[in-house]
């Protein structure tokens, strides 16, 4: 299996490396870095002959989405905005699962979290 070192395939690429300054100096990802992202990774497979298989791509996914650890600033923001209502949404799971179900459906784009919110959408 190829080892797939995220960030130096990045730092190669002109886009992939304008994508990884505009995280560091932002701390956010737009839509057009995200799309860099992707080009670049995907030249990558292209261009070494590899073969990813689904669950592979689901790695590499993965692995990139943990490079730029964006789920973090989120829920510090959140709990700085909002002292002490970090769970105030889950304890009121049920009937806000309804008003955004739609949107979280068509928006969440990674395995991981795909995963669990059908394990959220199981509970009771």
């Amino acid at each position: 299996m190829h080892k797939f070192d995220r960030e130096s395939i990045l730092k190669k690429s002109p886009k992939g490396n304008i994508a990884l300054r505009y995280f560091n100096k932002n701390n956010l990802l737009s839509e057009g870095r995200r799309k860099n992202i992707v080009e670049t990774v995907v030249e990558h497979l292209i261009e070494n002959k590899i073969h990813a298989s689904p669950k592979c791509m689901e790695n590499i996914a993965d692995s990139i989405v943990k490079l730029f650890n964006v789920d973090v600033k989120i829920d510090i923001d959140f709990e700085f905005i909002y002292p002490d209502k970090s769970n105030h949404l889950f304890d009121n799971w049920s009937a806000f699962v309804h008003k955004v179900i739609t949107f979280m459906t068509v928006k969440i784009k990674d395995g991981h979290s795909k995963n669990l919110l059908k394990q959220m959408l199981e509970l009771p």
